[in-house]
């Protein structure tokens, strides 16, 4: 079992500025000489008070503000609430604006963590990351984790190193497989290719895209409950404390929820909309499978408190346009968007995973305009990081568009980059 920490201070966050690393983007300004001199003994300001602050620190839905204002001083921890003392699962805890980079640190526990909606740009020292293959993260921020020795599969906060344990991934494959496959077999088979949180958060749902399985599971539970044994879904998401995942094995394309309808009986998928204006699937009655699996055409993504699909028309990042629509669970549909407008964000979009962006954040990010990912293109070898031509191959992203498309992009290939955005 992974070792936790055993206090919560924040010292294992840092911000994100040597010069050596990419910059920090949207990162607050110095405070002047003068300023500094006039600085107050804050940690005597009571209990009172600095409870009042902390609680409106993590009403601004950024918790790494929380972690650092709770590591000033022993006394702001003993009058606050510890993250720690509330389950991992809770949600005013989740880090869901940040996003892990994909660079290489000089410490091989650190990573670095960006902020999507402000720019902010900070590095995390991650013990519980060895022995494991790294996933996600999840739209709530969290990384999933798979031991490489035992297959039990778990959740971290990488902001307040909060472990969730969960079973075996092994549990949702048959057991004369396993007598059989060897090790490096199985790690291939039960790669994350999406996980998030269902029921209201009280439930943890992961899809293995390679083992066609779609999961679900409570810390408490010894194995993983199969909730669509032959699944190929061209997107999956959390959102809202439900699971989503988008199909075309209907012959109209809909979007279905994991929702466990009876405490006494196993979740199951059920149909909450309709995908309007989006091409249905082969009317025969043996589809072809890679018409659902490649290209990962349709994407679901939270925006600005509401939950939209983006769907690609054509194929390369030079060629593909793109279409959104809203999602309307009322009346059980989708309804495009006539101006292409996403409240002002961006979207950059990989095979797997989607994130909304906020442009003024990142020089070089234009809002309403889709970039996407290192593995959307059809070429993968024209491009490579940096958007050079000539097949070299640049060590670290360069640029804010860079950094997101990578962060965003699975498996990364090195070889690979991506490149200008693409208007709807």
């Amino acid at each position: 079992m992974a070792k936790r920490a055993r206090t919560l201070t924040g010292d294992h966050l840092r911000s994100s500025s040597s010069s050596n690393q990419a910059p920090s983007w949207g990162a607050k300004r110095a405070r002047s000489g003068s300023a500094l001199r006039d600085r107050r003994d804050w940690s005597s300001i009571g209990n009172g008070p600095a409870w009042l602050i902390s609680e409106r620190v993590l009403a601004g839905d950024d918790v790494a503000d929380y972690v650092s204002f709770r590591a000033v001083c022993r006394s702001w921890r003993q009058w606050t609430t510890s993250p720690r003392a509330h389950g991992p699962l809770d949600s005013r805890f989740h880090p869901r604006q940040w996003v892990m980079l994909r660079d290489e640190l000089a410490v091989p526990d650190r990573r670095r963590f960006l902020n999507v909606s402000s720019g902010r740009c900070i590095q995390a020292d991650l013990p519980e990351l060895r022995g494991h293959r790294v996933f996600g993260p999840t739209a709530e921020g969290l990384l999933v984790l798979l031991d490489e020795a035992t297959f039990a599969v778990r959740l971290l906060n990488p902001l307040t190193r909060q472990l969730t344990d969960l079973p075996p991934a092994t549990t949702v494959l048959d057991p004369t497989s396993l007598m059989i496959s060897p090790v490096h077999y199985l790690l291939h088979v039960l790669t994350v290719h999406g996980a998030g949180l269902a029921d209201g958060s009280a439930t943890v749902v992961v899809y293995f895209e390679n083992a066609r399985k779609v999961a679900a599971a409570k810390p408490c539970d010894e194995r993983w409950t199969v909730v669509e044994p032959d699944a190929s879904f061209a997107s999956v998401s959390s959102f809202a404390g439900r699971f989503y995942c988008t199909t075309r094995h209907a012959i109209r394309p809909v979007i279905v929820e994991v929702r466990t309808t009876d405490h006494r009986l196993p979740p199951q998928l059920v149909v909450v909309a309709k995908l309007a204006g989006v091409p249905s699937s082969p009317r025969n009655l043996m589809p072809d499978p890679n018409f659902y699996r490649t290209p990962h055409d349709l994407h679901l993504v939270g925006n600005g408190g509401r939950l939209m699909v983006s769907h690609s028309h054509g194929g390369g990042r030079r060629s593909s346009k793109y279409s959104v629509h809203w999602v309307y669970f009322d009346s059980k549909r989708t309804v495009s968007m006539v101006v292409t407008r996403f409240r002002r964000q961006a979207l950059f979009i990989g095979a797997y995973r989607a994130i909304s962006v906020n442009p003024e954040a990142f020089p070089g990010i234009s809002l309403d305009t889709v970039y996407p990912g290192f593995d959307c293109d059809d070429k993968p070898s024209s491009r490579q990081v940096g958007g050079g031509l000539d097949g070299s191959n640049v060590a670290f992203p360069h640029t804010a568009v860079d950094c997101l498309s990578l962060c965003i992009s699975q498996p990364p290939r090195r070889s690979h980059a991506g490149g200008s955005g693409a208007k709807p």
